[in-house]
C-alpha cells in the first residue's frame, strides 16, 4: 500500500512542478523510480520488469502519437503555458467573438 501511495505521490508531483524542459522531466521520474525500486524490491528481476515495461509503453504511445490516435490539446496547453514577465501564471481565458 505504501508503495501505491508513493507511486501516484510522484505521479502527483511531476504533473503540478513545473520542470525547463522534458529532459529534465524525465531524468528527474527515472531518479525517483529506482528510489521507489530501491526502497521496495531491490530484486534484478522486478528491476528487468520495470524497465521492460517502461519501454514498451514508451514504444506504444510513440507508436500512438505517431499515427494519430492520440494527440495533445493545443488550446490545454496554452492555457498552461501563458505567463507574465515574473513568471506567475497567468488565467487563460477565451473570449466570445459575438
Amino acid at each position: 500500500m505504501r508503495c501505491v501511495a508513493v507511486f501516484v505521490g510522484i505521479n502527483h508531483a511531476s504533473a503540478k512542478v513545473d520542470f525547463d524542459n522534458n529532459i529534465q522531466l524525465s531524468l528527474t521520474l527515472a531518479a525517483l523510480s529506482i528510489g521507489l525500486w530501491w526502497t521496495f524490491d531491490r530484486s534484478r528481476s522486478g528491476f528487468g520488469l520495470g524497465v521492460g515495461i517502461a519501454f514498451l509503453a514508451t514504444v506504444v504511445t510513440q507508436l500512438l502519437v505517431y499515427n494519430g490516435v492520440y494527440h495533445m490539446n493545443v488550446k490545454l496547453s496554452q492555457k498552461n503555458l501563458i505567463r507574465n514577465e515574473e513568471g506567475k501564471k497567468i488565467p487563460f481565458v477565451q473570449k466570445n467573438k459575438m
